[in-house]
């Protein structure tokens, strides 16, 4: 029998399918769930007795994805508030630069809105790619730490190709570029270069190895109706922005740029 559901006192044949999940000490996958389901309902009659067992069963299996449930509702809201959270600090940091380079504010991006979504694409897929959360999702296991030269060389390869691939979207459906590094060392077609990668390995070695762990206890102190209602404005905000964008995308002068020394790690 499967000491998954061994405890309830229900027979049902063993399975040889591969245990997908594993929570609270208990490992089973959906599939078996299923199968111990139908094969109960053809070993016992409908009767008050056996159906009580049967929804004893049932709220069994499913107090054993709960652990899952939460834990993906967690990373999804973790995820979002990522996100924003380095938007907006892109959007802060190429301020800083024009500010600093030229002495004028500039609203930097596709957007309106006071965000950069690469910057927020680049803190999630590094989270997601290097952190190894849905490790501990999917098999309740401890989460496997990288080495911090394979999180700078996977951050590099990671950003840059983000990078690349944004850059050359826009420059092909809108006809915009929002950074062009034509003339810097190691260049391709002015989309990337050696110090936009330097500079992404360095930032996400930082993120992974001191930023995320630290943010992500902050954010857990924080009461979770105020970060499910944070979240909520946030992207209907973004959404609107977003639409508004595809319509007519932010442009002007100093938006788009060409390539210098002060703009290396701008994306």
């Amino acid at each position: 029998m499967n000491e998954s559901c061994s405890h309830i006192g229900i027979p049902y044949p063993q399975s040889d399918l591969p245990h997908i999940f594993s929570f609270s000490g208990y490992t089973i996958s959906d599939i078996e769930c299923s199968i111990i389901m139908y094969t109960y309902d053809q070993l016992s009659p409908e009767d008050n007795h056996t159906r009580m067992k049967k929804n004893n069963l049932q709220q069994n299996l499913q107090q054993q994805n709960l652990p899952r449930k939460k834990a993906v509702s967690f990373l999804i809201s973790q995820m979002v508030f990522f996100f924003f959270l380095a938007s907006i600090g892109g959007f802060l940091w190429e301020i800083l630069i024009f500010l600093f380079q030229d002495g004028i504010f500039r609203n930097r991006g596709f957007l309106y809105g006071p965000w950069l979504p690469v910057y927020g694409a680049g803190a999630v897929l590094f989270y997601l790619l290097l952190g190894n959360p849905l490790q501990r999702i999917l098999y309740a296991e401890p989460i496997k730490k990288h080495h911090p030269v394979t999180i700078f060389l996977l951050s590099l390869l990671i950003g840059t190709l983000l990078e690349l691939a944004i850059g050359y979207f826009l420059d092909t459906v809108w006809g915009l570029r929002y950074w062009d590094y034509g003339g810097a060392f190691l260049n391709f077609h002015g989309y990337i270069c050696f110090l936009s990668a330097l500079g992404f390995g360095i930032a996400g070695t930082v993120w992974i190895c001191f930023l995320s762990g630290f943010i992500t206890r902050l954010w857990l102190k924080l009461p979770l109706p105020f970060r499910n209602t944070m979240n909520t404005i946030l992207l209907l905000a973004f959404a609107v922005d977003c639409a508004a964008a595809l319509i007519i995308p932010n442009v002007g002068k100093g938006i788009t740029f060409s390539y210098n020394i002060g703009t290396l790690f701008l994306v």
